[in-house]
């Protein structure tokens, strides 16, 4: 059996226990996933009829390799060619264009895969400026920064995303200056799926932190960088007047209603921001059992309500309410604890009395509703009764 047999056979070894079956693969020590040696690079033949663009990847075992153009993938036909030579575990791709004309100028992208892992590299084919090589990896930062608040309300958190690769460096700037980890500034750089997630802490916050922030994130490949503005009551530069990020400014309330348990929290926004309930990761909609109310008690003031009707134990758990609006977000955690937790008796009828044998004995009955066994008492006004041979 060769190498290459190996890398797709797939063992599946008897089990002690019927019906259990397990699959694994087996793979050599020198195995990688597909890496670019050489990124995509443009090159013209003497003749000027064909353009070649050309890339080398090391992979094992042997990558699948797509090309694509403006995201549709680029076929081996008619003016295109798609060539790819081995060299051990060096591969040098190419894609041919034959008779190229402005037509055919835009993003090329080539993409190398295997049961390890896979990797791309752009690169632009512009026939108006010099062919430039895209920037893999620069720093970029996607979607617009937000402003948080900590759980304990004595710090607030500007937070954004950032695509880079490799791991950049960060600095961030209040109004210019630049401002150094450490004190009442903390700098937090947390790989995600997506890529980092980039935030400063600033605790302590007063008026004269208030301004504009700027964060700068740089690595080998290139500098990306974002701004965002905290702006106070009083502020004159700021966009909303009179605006308020979510902020909770009190501990969360469970209050009991009748058959209902009301989680509570008290709100301060302007203007009035986008809220959610969350048990856990779920988010909790208004149905049959659970109400979502507001009522504003004050200006930006408000008192946010999820009603639980009939709780049983299995609404049990963290729940979470989230707020946001232009100028940020705010959470706030409520642990609802019902583990345990069982109805009291409760009496589906009132009481009847029923005489018997004309009247020279009476039976006074009632029904009791109650899952666990209960222990009964009879009184006759603040007397218990006791069971005698006139009372059973």
């Amino acid at each position: 059996m060769t190498k290459n047999q190996l890398y797709e056979r797939y063992i599946l070894p008897e089990s002690t226990i019927s019906g259990t079956e397990c699959d694994f693969v087996c793979y050599f020590r020198d195995q990688k996933a597909p890496v670019f040696e050489k990124k995509p690079a443009i090159r013209q033949d003497e003749d000027e009829d064909k353009l070649y663009f050309e890339c080398i990847i090391a992979a094992n075992p042997p990558p699948t390799i797509s090309w694509f153009r403006d995201d549709k993938p680029v076929e081996s036909k008619d003016r295109f060619q798609i060539k790819c030579d081995r060299k051990g575990n060096s591969f040098h791709c190419a894609l041919v264009i034959e008779d190229v004309d402005e037509e055919d100028g835009g993003k090329y992208k080539v993409t190398a895969k295997n049961n390890l892992g896979e990797s791309s590299a752009t690169i632009n084919l512009n026939f108006d400026t010099e062919e430039e090589e895209e920037e893999e990896g620069k720093p970029v930062f996607t979607g617009k920064p937000l402003i948080k608040q900590s759980p304990d309300f004595k710090s607030i958190i500007f937070e954004c995303n950032l695509t880079a690769d490799p791991k950049p460096t960060l600095q961030w700037f209040h109004n210019g200056k630049p401002i150094n980890d450490g004190g009442r500034y903390k700098y937090i750089l947390k790989q995600v799926a997506s890529g980092f997630l980039v935030s400063l802490e600033i605790a302590q916050v007063g008026s004269e932190d208030g301004g504009e922030y700027k964060v700068t994130a740089k690595n080998s490949v290139g500098e990306g960088s974002a701004t965002i503005n905290l702006n106070f009551e009083g502020d004159a530069s700021k966009k909303i007047p009179g605006g308020k990020a979510p902020r909770f400014p009190k501990k969360p309330a469970i209050k009991q209603e009748g058959d209902s348990l009301c989680l509570e929290v008290v709100l301060e926004a302007h203007p009035f921001p986008k809220i959610l309930w969350f048990l856990g990761t779920k988010e909790v909609k208004e149905g049959p059992r659970h109400k979502i109310k507001k009522k504003e008690t004050s200006k930006d003031t408000y008192v946010l309500t999820l009603e639980i009707i009939d709780p049983s134990p299995e609404d049990g758990g963290t729940y979470r309410c989230n707020a946001v609006n232009e100028l940020g977000e705010s959470n706030a955690n409520i642990a609802l604890n019902l583990q345990g937790a069982e109805e009291g008796p409760t009496f589906t009828q009132k009481p009847k009395i029923i005489p018997k044998e004309n009247g020279k004995l009476i039976l006074m009955e009632c029904h009791v509703k109650s899952k666990s066994a209960l222990k009964v008492t009879w009184y006759q006004g603040t007397k218990a009764v006791q069971e005698t041979i006139r009372f059973k």
